[in-house]
């Protein structure tokens, strides 16, 4: 990371990181309409940048959809940073180039951190130090962590993980000698998870794994339960006294203790992204991080030799993947890995211990540790230096891309995943009429297949979700690049309101020798944006000559539970 540069400010606090932030600048200038805070913030991200986290209230308060816990743990340094300015006398507004750096530096911290004291956990449990530095630097740095911590330091994945870090810890403490004071960090670390991501709570689904063995799980429970010792009574209250900053930063903004600040999405427990979450191209666990695959030895060696260890490790697994995968946006909009189990690859730690403790032969087992970092290296590599800078792939994207270091040619590839919206489908509609279908683009003709559909229902809870199907063919020794499929909405006084150009491509000299599918996804709420009607067409802008068969576009109408 360079200080330096026209666009370093807005690479440190990007993406969902942006309403994790907030708080900062919006408590401590006492700005409960948010107001001040976005004006500040537009000086980072320019005017036009979309602003996705202060939502209105049914009232028309300002509330922050976001969980205040990733700034909790960012406010040290956000308190430093404004001293520093204080001193220097410099104005505050919240977003000064040392209000940047030092939470650069505190994401990164933080990272750190989570390898030593996995360090820690893992000498415990194993009641040796050896692999244990190894394994904790794998995952870091043989996985996403370090990708996320360094280029995406304001989402909250790499905060769980530490403060995952520091509850194993301590829980690994407190069954050494049952001290009531390890009960009270637990409370306070498990408040600060919640505050962080709710789903964090699933962190409790490990504990029988962590006791090693059943009796010694049911003596803690038991010793834990006794009212006489207190110690269940001050695990609580440590709790609470943490996950109370929710209700009061909540009252705090919108006169009310409670607010659902995700309104129009939740989890469909149907199971039927468990799979793809598992082993898919797009995001799945076991193709983007080995060290998952290495891990298979270890629990298969459980499997056979203490079933204890086995069960209490796979039922977590599946439970955290399962409610993961249950999430109405299902993918997370990764675009390294899987983004929602990155807090959780911890749990492969422990069987990757069991994992090189069995493999006997030196050169097998450093030779498939070599393949993990080497591995995760390449696609860090092409992350970073945007070979392949958001990377769902496709089965044919994964393939291609895996070898490809030439970085000189900008946006050979491309992501088309979209996620249907939260709801239950209402309506759907077949747009393309026959005339439509199928035609051929030389170098005359620059647009085509134009269609328009009129927004009917702008309610609140309505959202249209548009699937583009089509066939391809270059016909000529080209690629697809300057090929676009143009998505415009215009409002009732026909002023664009949104526009996008989705690549007509995943990797760009695809479908030179035979048709191939293509399909992209896209979503419009237009009670957001005021949208009345949306126009898509095909922009062959470089007048390439290549031919679109079987196009067909599908609208749904969806109602949000």
């Amino acid at each position: 990371m360079s200080f330096h540069g026209p666009h370093w400010r807005n690479s440190i606090i990007n993406s969902d990181g942006r309403g994790y932030y907030y708080f900062l600048p919006a408590v401590s200038t006492s700005d409960n309409t948010f107001e001040k805070t976005l004006q500040s913030e537009q000086k980072i991200v320019g005017k036009d940048a979309p602003q996705l986290y202060i939502l209105k209230t049914e009232e028309g308060l300002a509330v922050n959809k976001c969980y205040p816990g990733v700034a909790i743990l960012q406010s040290p340094f956000y308190a430093t940073a404004t001293l520093v300015d204080w001193i220097g006398g410099k104005n505050f507004d919240g977003y000064s180039d040392n209000h940047l750096i030092f939470f650069f530096f505190g994401s990164l911290l933080y990272v750190f951190l989570s390898i030593l004291f996995f360090q820690k956990v893992l000498a415990i449990y194993f009641e040796s130090s050896k692999y244990t530095w190894l394994v904790s630097i794998a995952l870091i740095f043989a996985t996403n962590v370090w990708y996320h911590g360094f280029f995406y330091g304001g989402l909250s994945h790499h905060y769980s993980l530490f403060l995952f870090s520091l509850f194993c810890w301590n829980i690994l403490r407190y069954k050494r000698d049952y001290k009531m004071k390890f009960l009270i960090y637990l409370g306070i670390i498990l408040g600060l998870l919640f505050l962080v991501r709710p789903t964090n709570m699933m962190i409790l689904a490990i504990l029988p794994f962590l006791f090693k063995t059943r009796d010694s799980f049911l003596g803690a429970l038991k010793k834990i339960l006794q009212v006489r010792n207190g110690q269940l009574a001050g695990f609580i209250s440590a709790f609470l006294t943490i996950l109370m900053l929710l209700p009061l930063i909540t009252y705090w903004q919108t006169g009310h203790f409670f607010y659902w600040s995700y309104q129009g999405e939740g989890f469909d427990f149907s199971g039927k992204h468990l799979l793809e979450t598992w082993i898919s191209y797009r995001i799945g666990i076991f193709v983007h991080a080995p060290i998952a695959l290495l891990s298979i030895i270890g629990l298969v060696y459980w499997l056979r030799t203490n079933r204890y260890l086995f069960v209490s490790w796979i039922l977590p697994f599946i439970t955290i993947t399962y409610v993961l995968s249950s999430w109405w946006c299902w993918d997370y909009q990764s675009f390294f890995g899987h983004r929602g189990f990155i807090e959780f690859q911890f749990l492969f730690t422990f069987p990757l211990i069991v994992t090189l403790q069995i493999i006997r032969n030196s050169v097998v087992k450093y030779g498939l540790l070599t393949l993990v970092f080497g591995y995760m290296g390449i696609r860090s590599y092409q992350c970073v230096s945007g070979v392949y800078p958001k990377q769902r792939f496709t089965a044919y994207t994964y393939w291609k891309s895996i070898l490809d270091f030439n970085y000189k040619i900008p946006n050979k590839y491309s992501i088309l995943y979209n996620c249907q919206p939260f709801g239950t489908v209402v309506s759907t509609k077949e747009l393309v009429p026959t005339e439509l279908k199928n035609q051929k683009y030389d170098g005359s003709i620059e647009f085509g297949q134009g269609l328009t559909y009129h927004l009917k229902d702008r309610r609140r809870n309505i959202r249209y979700f548009f699937e583009f199907h089509l066939t391809k063919q270059l016909l000529e020794d080209s690629d697809w690049k300057d090929i676009e499929i143009i998505f415009a909405a215009q409002n009732k006084k026909e002023e664009q309101v949104y526009y996008y150009a989705f690549p007509l491509y995943s990797f760009y000299k695809e479908g030179k020798e035979k048709a191939i599918d293509f399909e992209i996804q896209e979503e419009v709420y237009p009670y957001a944006n005021s949208s009345e009607k949306i126009g898509f067409y095909i922009w062959n802008r470089a007048k390439k000559q290549f031919k679109i068969n079987d196009f067909s576009v599908v609208v749904k109408k969806i109602a949000i539970k």
